[in-house]
């Protein structure tokens, strides 16, 4: 998709440098041919921006002059800051709406006329998807309400069974469950993520809030607004993030657990403990604050040392 200067000035809200340029794609500073759009927003990046070969470059004033003389540069005050809006011009996110003629409807479901439902999906009972809502390829939905303007990626389950299970005497019975998923507006969930409908009563993703691939959100979560969720995070059954949490990739949060608004999650820890105080960063298995955290690895490894 072919994107003139114009377009993508207004885009940035600058004004266009008066020259005859289209950008055909996107890329890296180090991958960009003449007719690329790239982004220089960081020194660390200086070399690769030195030696681009892309047409037009979104940085700063202060790094501009690293550039070649001959790329064409369009300077703001944060550039990645205008990635979203911009990399939308070559890729728009949502499909023309409708049902794909493969997608699977039960006839008990709602879809608002404005979504968008994409091949081999399964709409199954009581669902209800709201308008602007872009469904995409091999998605499962079950005993849910979407609200609007939400994108689930491939592959993403909605609404099935937790794990739940009772010990009797002749091995492991199952708890029936009965609850629903509730998924507010503008919210993301990415490729092959799990949503689990809850034992009794609903799991809940707050409104804004993004997840990433192969999530695993067990029975009657409740994750609050405008949460971030990194790729392979796993929270545990009725566990509880406020609002505007950040998750790193491979975190855990143990069952029934809390995370008070604007908790921060290193990645590949485990919180084992409700965290009460907002704010805050944690690290590490179990989950500590992360001054405390980095002060033990420091004193470990001054005494792998000492034991050398």
């Amino acid at each position: 998709m072919a994107i003139t200067m114009e377009k993508i000035a207004t885009t940035l809200g600058v004004e266009p440098p008066v020259v005859d340029f289209t950008a055909s794609h996107a890329a890296p500073l180090e991958e960009a041919t003449s007719t690329a759009l790239s982004f220089f927003f960081d020194k660390s990046q200086a070399d690769f921006a030195s030696q681009t070969q892309a047409g037009v470059v979104v940085t700063t004033a202060d790094l501009a002059s690293t550039l070649p003389a001959q790329t064409h540069k369009l300077v703001v005050e944060n550039p990645r800051a205008t990635m979203p809006q911009v990399l939308a011009l070559f890729a728009p996110v949502a499909p023309q709406a409708g049902v794909h003629p493969t997608a699977v409807v039960d006839e008990t479901a709602t879809v608002a006329a404005s979504a968008y439902v994409g091949p081999h999906c399964v709409i199954g009972p009581n669902v209800h998807v709201g308008e602007g809502t872009v469904i995409l390829g091999q998605a499962w939905l079950a005993h849910c309400r979407i609200g609007a303007r939400v994108l689930l990626h491939p592959g993403v389950r909605i609404g099935t069974d937790g794990f739940g299970f009772v010990p009797g005497a002749e091995g492991a019975n199952k708890i029936p469950h009965v609850g629903t998923v509730e998924v507010g507006d503008d919210v993301e969930i990415g490729a092959n993520s799990t949503i689990d409908r809850g034992t009794m009563g609903a799991t809940r993703i707050g409104p804004g809030s993004k997840l990433d691939n192969q999530v695993q959100v067990a029975h009657n979560v409740t994750i609050g607004a405008h949460c971030l969720i990194a790729a392979q995070v796993g929270l545990a059954g009725s566990c509880t993030l406020g609002n505007g949490c950040m998750l790193g990739g491979q975190v855990g949060v143990a069952d029934h657990v809390e995370l008070a608004d604007g908790t921060t999650v290193a990645g590949g820890s485990g919180v084992t403990k409700s965290i009460t105080e907002p704010k805050q960063t944690w690290a590490g298995l179990p989950a500590q604050p992360m001054k405390n955290w980095r002060r033990e690895v420091v004193a470990l490894r001054q005494l792998t040392k000492k034991g050398a």
